[in-house]
């Protein structure tokens, strides 16, 4: 649709620099600067106002303590929403060496970033 609009008016058919403000407005207005949905989704994770519901998480939650647990889920199932998290376990995630030999750190931007970190 862009470059289309730019063979139009007679300008090369190509994305410049300058060409990506515009494109970006267009998407931040269409998602970030929505404030309606914003502001549905921000009451819904209980950043706004703040409220228990980001620790209500089942993954948070896990972390507590049994009678914590135990007093949040009965909270919740009074308010009709399932939950099947009281265990309370380690949910801080492991790295294993398997995972760090499938990193790229050599090649693209990434190799590039690691390349300049290693040189300072």
């Amino acid at each position: 649709f862009f470059l289309r609009k730019k063979t139009a008016a007679n300008l090369t058919p190509e994305i410049d620099k300058t060409d990506i403000v515009g494109l970006v407005r267009k998407a931040f207005k269409a998602s970030f600067g929505n404030e309606i949905n914003n502001g549905k989704a921000m009451c819904k994770r209980g950043w706004l106002p703040m409220n228990r519901a980001c620790l209500d998480d089942p993954q948070v939650l896990a972390t507590a303590s049994i009678e914590v647990q135990q007093e949040r889920k009965a909270v919740l199932e009074s308010r009709g929403i399932s939950v099947a998290f009281l265990a309370a376990t380690d949910t801080s995630p492991t790295l294993r060496e398997s995972d760090l030999s499938e990193l790229n750190l050599t090649e693209g931007h990434a190799g590039g970033v690691v390349g300049m970190i290693y040189d300072q």
